[in-house]
C-alpha cells in the first residue's frame, strides 16, 4: 500500500500509516506495517530524536491502530535489527 507522506525518515506521516492499516485489516488477516524513523534516528547518534520517534510510533501510530480495531487481535511490535545510538550503525 501507498502512503501520501510516508517518508521513511522523522516526518513519516504516522496517522496515514495507522490509517491505512486499519483499512488493510478489513481486508487482509496480516497486515504489516514497517516504520524506519527510529532506526535513522539511531545512525544520526541523536538520542532525543530517538526518543521522540518511537514516541510517536507508540501514540500516533499504534495508539490510532488500538483506538480503531474493535475486534479481536493479535498485534506483534518487532525491530527487525537494532541501531544503538553509541554505535551508529547496525
Amino acid at each position: 500500500m501507498q502512503v501520501k507522506g510516508a517518508t521513511g525518515l522523522y516526518n513519516t506521516n504516522y496517522e496515514g500509516k495507522a490509517d491505512a492499516s486499519l483499512a488493510a485489516l478489513e481486508k487482509y488477516d496480516l497486515v504489516f506495517v514497517h516504520v524506519e524513523a527510529s532506526d535513522e534516528a539511531g545512525h544520526e547518534g541523536n538520542v532525543n530524536l530517538k526518543i521522540k520517534t518511537i514516541e510517536y510510533f507508540d501514540q500516533r501510530l499504534v495508539g490510532r491502530v488500538l483506538g480503531g480495531i474493535h475486534e479481536k487481535v493479535r498485534i506483534a511490535l518487532l525491530p527487525d535489527h537494532l541501531t544503538p545510538i553509541a554505535v551508529r550503525t547496525h
